[in-house]
């Protein structure tokens, strides 16, 4: 890397060996996991958060769905607290059901109130959080202690993968354990986690490489479009999550159907849309053909990840990304993270800086730290 490291930066930098601290992951946290499905016959896993939580998610109740074949959603927590049917405060649950909370510091008021109401009704709760003595973590069936600690920078860069990491490594010892996936699928899965950090340290290297090439590309936008399939939506949303944090502008995702409906009839030229390229099969062949078609479109095109051959232009950033569904939205993240820290360094804006503070100081989303200690 080049250049003095800013803060956010200096997050993005550490997940390589991040990640191979959560391969090699306390044993206990995972069999306290992996006992809860022992336990319970679960049929529906509840996701359940906010911004960078409810992201990451989404892409883990699709890691849920393929390795365990267990139902899945994700809602954010205010519509699960005021508009569901689940773990409505007034009613008992479904049964069989287990609910899980990728968070941050553990003090955001909505997971630590459905937690609460969880437990009333017998519900067992999982979660991730930088301590074991945060109000939601006391709450919690299980607890799981981030490895990434503290957030130099505002947005979640190292927190994000840490804890969509540790939960799907605890996700596949559940599925190896209870035979819901084969002894060679989890072995395969093993390997590709044994990988992951040199694979991710490239791809760090690349995208910021990438970045002092053709950075220009991204400057001085208004708007930033990505365009993800099935797991990496997710990744999608987080990626323009982490450009509105750490760059102040306006971003949206979009799933690769739903940009066909609409969404594509109001790109014009000079547009930037960044297609996300994960797993072979039959989206990564749909996202191939409209990123064809859009560059008749836009020459703000930019395919990002596992990008054809075929397709590739000069400006793209192709990566080696993995086939593995549950471990490339913790690859195919880290050059929207570059990008972002980046275009915010670029822009002279300060990662660190909280802005419009006084919104939430007004509508206080989370609970005090200091007066629960």
């Amino acid at each position: 890397m080049t250049a003095e490291l800013c803060p956010m930066m200096r997050d993005i930098l550490e997940q390589p060996q991040l990640m191979r601290r959560c391969a090699e992951m306390d044993e206990t946290r995972i069999k306290e996991f992996v006992q809860l499905f022992k336990d319970h016959p679960f049929q529906h896993i509840l996701f359940c958060g906010s911004g960078t939580v409810a992201t990451a998610g989404y892409v883990l109740k699709h890691t849920v769905r393929n390795m365990l074949g267990v139902e899945s959603t994700l809602s954010y927590s205010s519509l699960l607290l005021w508009h569901s049917d689940f773990l409505f405060p007034h009613q008992p649950p479904p049964r069989h059901s287990l609910l899980i909370c990728p968070a941050e510091t553990g003090y955001t008021k909505g997971p630590v109130e459905l937690a609460r109401i969880a437990k009333r009704h017998g519900v067992p709760t999982v979660c991730t959080v930088r301590s074991r003595d945060s109000m939601l973590a006391k709450e919690c069936t299980v607890a799981i202690e981030k490895l990434s600690g503290t957030e130099r920078a505002l947005p979640s860069t190292k927190g994000y993968t840490t804890g969509l990491l540790q939960l799907t490594v605890c996700v596949a010892a559940a599925a190896a354990d209870t035979g819901a996936i084969s002894p060679d699928e989890y072995a395969a899965f093993c390997q590709a986690l044994k990988l992951l950090p040199d694979k991710c340290q490239a791809i760090l290297d690349a995208s910021d490489a990438w970045f002092h090439q053709w950075g220009d590309r991204l400057s001085n936008v208004p708007f930033y479009r990505i365009v993800g399939y099935g797991a990496n939506f997710g990744t999608a949303m987080e990626g323009a999550l982490k450009f509105e944090e750490a760059n102040k502008c306006l971003a949206k995702a979009y799933e690769l159907e739903e940009f066909l409906h609409g969404p594509s009839g109001a790109v014009r030229q000079g547009d930037v849309v960044i297609f996300l390229f994960g797993e072979n099969g039959y989206e990564r062949q749909r996202m191939a053909q409209l990123y064809r078609a859009m560059r008749s479109v836009t020459s703000g095109c930019i395919a990002v990840g596992a990008v054809p051959e075929d397709v590739s232009a000069p400006y793209d950033l192709p990566l080696p990304i993995s086939d593995c569904q549950e471990l490339n939205p913790v690859e195919l993240i880290l050059p929207l993270q570059v990008m972002a820290c980046r275009l915010a360094r670029q822009s002279g804006v300060d990662t660190t800086e909280v802005m419009n503070p006084a919104v939430k100081n007004l509508l206080r989303p989370s609970y005090d730290k200091m007066s629960h200690e």
